[in-house]
């Protein structure tokens, strides 16, 4: 045996050696294992969507409404998660209104309709350009015009609409700066009340990279004045998040059985046990597409097995059972 196969047959036969991490268990327990969803109560609130539901369809798609109303109520419907709803209904309408719109319409309108028209556009795939925001900003000094440093409400859509920016919009990255020390600013001087709550959740957390349930919720305290304007809003959110809240509960519970059943932790003990906070990452990757639950826990489980495959010390396969 030469040297170099010597080395080989040494190592292979060493038992991998290392620290122990000795993670506390996981905080959450086996509290979700106990879950048993009620299906009368999840009947319950799905029958309480219908009517609301019908009711929003006939506002989307009707065509008397002015059109900053329409992308008002579409903008809502979106942050309220229930954009799936009506996708097809929602579609037609903003091709409609993309096709109509010209950018001559923008001379007159203020810094927060502008915002509004490039966040729904841009939040559903249309490439509107940053040139709309040009009229807000003085060329010859480089720097945006001091008027609509007096308009909180705009800098807030200003400051949401610069989340949705690409490479190359330079006045767009100006802008998120610009905007985000106005706010603070505002925040730390003069806002109250529900204004304030609005600035300091978007400086937080900007809602895109939040969780679609949680936004939800925050978007209906924050913003319930908007919301309270078409009647068949307030009864679907309401029904919605309660009916969203029973099935990822339900989602929590098949997945907990799952992992105990699977034996994860004697397998990799080295891992920590994180399968609620790799839920709540499949939740957010599936945005706000709240019906696609095979999706959400295929993902979660593909996720689960490579956490642990990845912390694994001894390279033991972990089998991925991913069939729901």
């Amino acid at each position: 045996m030469d040297m170099l196969e010597a080395y080989t047959t040494t190592q292979v036969n060493m038992e991998v050696v290392r620290p122990l991490a000795n993670f506390p268990p996981s905080n959450w327990g086996d509290r979700f294992l106990s879950f048993c969803l009620d299906y009368s109560i999840l009947e319950t609130h799905a029958k309480a969507m219908v009517k609301p539901k019908e009711e929003l369809k006939r506002m989307i798609v009707d065509q008397n409404m002015d059109s900053n109303e329409k992308l008002k109520l579409i903008n809502c419907v979106y942050r309220l998660g229930l954009k799936y709803m009506f996708s097809e209904e929602i579609d037609n309408q903003l091709d409609k209104l993309y096709k109509e719109l010209k950018i001559e319409d923008y001379d007159e309108a203020d810094l927060c309709t502008v915002s509004l028209y490039f966040q729904v556009f841009r939040q559903h795939g249309y490439r509107l350009s940053c040139d709309v925001f040009n009229k807000f900003k003085d060329f010859s000094s480089g720097k945006f015009k001091e008027y609509i440093t007096r308009d909180v409400k705009g800098l807030l859509s200003f400051y949401e609409s610069t989340q949705l920016r690409i490479q190359g919009e330079t006045i767009l990255d100006e802008a998120f700066a610009f905007t985000e020390a106005q706010l603070k600013d505002a925040v730390d001087t003069t806002l109250e009340g529900n204004l304030a709550q609005q600035v300091k959740q978007a400086l937080n957390i900007p809602f895109h990279r939040g969780m679609p349930n949680t936004e939800a919720r925050l978007y209906f305290s924050n913003y319930e004045e908007e919301c309270l304007k078409y009647d068949p809003i307030p009864k679907l959110a309401n029904a919605h998040f309660n009916y969203s809240q029973l099935r990822l509960k339900e989602e929590l519970q098949i997945l907990t059985k799952w992992y105990k059943d699977m034996e994860f932790q004697k397998i990799s003990p080295y891992a920590r046990d994180k399968l609620p906070e790799i839920l709540a990452n499949s939740v957010r990757l599936t945005s706000r597409d709240n019906h696609i639950i095979r999706l959400r826990r295929l993902t979660s489980r593909y996720n689960v097995s490579s956490h642990l495959v990845r912390y694994n010390s001894r390279g033991i396969t972990v089998s991925s059972r991913l069939v729901v």
